[in-house]
């Protein structure tokens, strides 16, 4: 499965892997650094948002509430997009419609 992993700020991460399948499904992740979960969700071709229903992370990073991963498929590709504010060490990051993945449909 291909895994696209995106540095968000200077300790979060994007971690988006591809399933496939009809619905194009992908696992979203961000982390602190690369290796610890803070929030794991899923895109597709059936849901192509999902958005944070609550502030959380920990206490280096912290996801805003309303953050969101976006699927967007154009033609035999699709990209995964994030938007909405990270806390980073206190420092307010805020990323509108960021590019973190691209994949080849599988079908």
């Amino acid at each position: 499965m291909p895994k696209v992993t995106t540095q968000l700020t200077n300790n979060s991460y994007s971690i988006c892997t591809y399933n496939g399948g009809v619905n194009e499904l992908v696992n979203c992740q961000i982390s602190y650094h690369d290796t610890f979960p803070l929030w794991s969700t899923t895109v597709s071709s059936a849901e192509l948002t999902s958005t944070i229903p609550e502030k959380m992370g920990n206490s280096a990073v912290q996801i805003e509430e309303g953050f969101k991963f976006i699927e967007s498929p154009i033609g035999d590709t699709f990209d995964v997009f994030v938007s909405g504010t990270i806390i980073d060490n206190k420092n307010e990051h805020s990323l509108q419609d960021f590019l973190v993945a691209t994949f080849k449909k599988t079908k």
